[in-house]
């Protein structure tokens, strides 16, 4: 059983990410707005950069103060995901880019959550009665997902290759390190852990 120094990592990665992922829905469901879209006065800079001030000091550290993700033995894989290729913290990315929050007093209110029954035409809320209406809606619901929260999704490689590297069993499971690749000459690669 793993002492609690091995569950610390995980509950605080857990943690960081349910508090971005709470902040991009809060965004999406709230109609904030791109950030570039905001004008850049001395006042709204400066708020700007007190929210980040704010979001530095309520959210969990990157990897608990470490300067580099901790590794683990096998496969010398990091316990936590990177945000870019380049970063490996959200911090550092903040550090290098010098993104800003959005100026959340310049965007507009909604107190509630949008009705997904409703469709905004220009300020006339029509109410979803047909099944085209829906498919409409279900279709601007995506995009919106996609764009504030997921990120688009590639299409599917055409040139798979899945090989599997190990296999173990562990209780009444088996798990299964699996490497694909994949693209031009098959030089991107995805190691996967299965259970």
């Amino acid at each position: 059983m793993p002492g609690w120094r091995e569950l610390l990592p995980q509950k605080y990665r857990f943690m960081k990410y349910f508090q971005l992922v709470l902040l991009t829905t809060a965004c999406l469901f709230f109609g904030l707005t791109d950030a570039s879209s905001q004008v850049q006065d001395d006042d709204s800079t400066s708020r700007r950069k007190a929210y980040l001030r704010q979001l530095f000091s309520a959210l969990s550290p990157d990897y608990l103060g470490w300067a580099e993700p901790p590794r683990l033995a096998m496969n010398n894989k990091t316990l936590y995901p990177q945000p870019t290729p380049i970063d490996s913290t959200w911090t550092s990315w903040v550090t290098r880019t010098g993104e800003l929050p959005p100026d959340f007093q310049n965007m507009p209110s909604m107190p509630f959550l949008p009705d997904p029954m409703v469709i905004d035409e220009g300020g006339k809320n029509i109410p979803v009665k047909t099944t085209a209406q829906w498919k409409e809606k279900r279709e601007w619901l995506k995009e919106q997902t996609q764009y504030w929260i997921t990120g688009s999704v590639p299409p599917p490689p055409g040139n798979l290759i899945a090989e599997v590297l190990d296999e173990r069993h562990t209780g009444e499971f088996i798990e299964r390190d699996i490497l694909l690749k994949f693209g031009p000459g098959h030089r991107a690669q995805l190691h996967i852990n299965l259970l």
